[in-house]
């Protein structure tokens, strides 16, 4: 019997580091992150994903980072006037340097140096985690979150990419700098893996995740819609799922208007009296 693969990101790493994840168990996670009320999916990933497509992205402004914050759960006002033009100028121009719509697993070793220096901005209050979380929102293919979470999945104390403490003779910038390279390295490697784990996670649950998206969603078609194509993998099933149980039990009014005038000409047999 084949033994069924395992995803180790932390392979190298001292302490207590995550260690390998049978990749069914690592599905599961996935599964649980992407429907449970008190991840981060649709509070962070699916709330910017619609700023971004409302174009709220496109340059670096004080509010930016409250934007994140808040995302996040926790809102600092402090941080704002920390956040002064000169830091926003360092922090855009590190963001300009990296390929837009790139991922991470795709990069060259120069493209994974500039990630690794985005990631290493910050200032007073504002460090890896919350640097990252609002780099994310701008190259969100590139830009891993490097939370407490992420920090002791790979060995190190939850603080420990916010603090300046050395920890296994390396300091926060050795310590970001080493997480993202063995991030990109085991995604470039291991990208059979990678498809394995999304080809089990979508085959099992395209149905199920549709129901959920549009049970989550059921007054939102446009969240609805979004929340599928953020999950990617087979979206024109789920989407075509979501989409016909939404519109069903609120309207097709309520499907956006500039979507309706896009779609492609329906036959004759299914127009009905005012479609447009």
């Amino acid at each position: 019997m084949t033994p069924m693969a395992a995803i180790d990101v932390s392979a190298g790493f001292a302490g207590e580091v995550l260690g390998p994840v049978p990749i069914d168990e690592a599905a599961s996670r996935i599964r649980v992150y992407c429907t449970s009320r008190y991840s981060g999916w649709a509070v962070y990933d699916l709330a910017g994903i619609s700023a971004r497509a409302a174009g709220l992205f496109t340059e670096v402004s004080t509010w930016s980072l409250l934007f994140a914050n808040t995302l996040n759960g926790r809102v600092d006002i402090a941080q704002l006037a920390e956040f002064n033009r000169a830091l926003r100028r360092e922090f855009a121009d590190r963001i300009g340097r990296i390929p837009a719509d790139q991922d991470l697993h795709a990069m060259t070793e120069e493209e994974v140096a500039g990630v690794i220096r985005a990631c290493q901005f910050g200032f007073n209050g504002a460090w890896a985690p919350r640097i990252t979380k609002l780099g994310a929102l701008y190259r969100p293919a590139a830009i891993p979150v490097l939370d407490g979470y992420v920090g002791m999945a790979f060995g190190y104390q939850r603080d420990d990419l916010s603090i300046t403490v050395q920890r296994f003779g390396l300091n926060r910038q050795q310590r970001i700098a080493a997480i993202v390279r063995a991030l990109a390295t085991y995604l470039h490697d291991h990208r059979d893996t990678m498809a394995q784990l999304r080809a089990l996670v979508l085959a099992q649950d395209t149905v199920p995740f549709a129901l959920w998206a549009a049970a989550t969603h059921l007054a939102d078609y446009r969240a609805a819609i979004l929340t599928c194509v953020a999950a990617g993998g087979d979206v024109d099933t789920t989407a075509a799922i979501v989409g016909g149980v939404v519109a069903a039990a609120i309207g097709r009014d309520a499907i956006p208007a500039a979507w309706r005038t896009q779609r492609e000409p329906l036959p004759a047999w299914v127009r009905t009296p005012g479609a447009d």
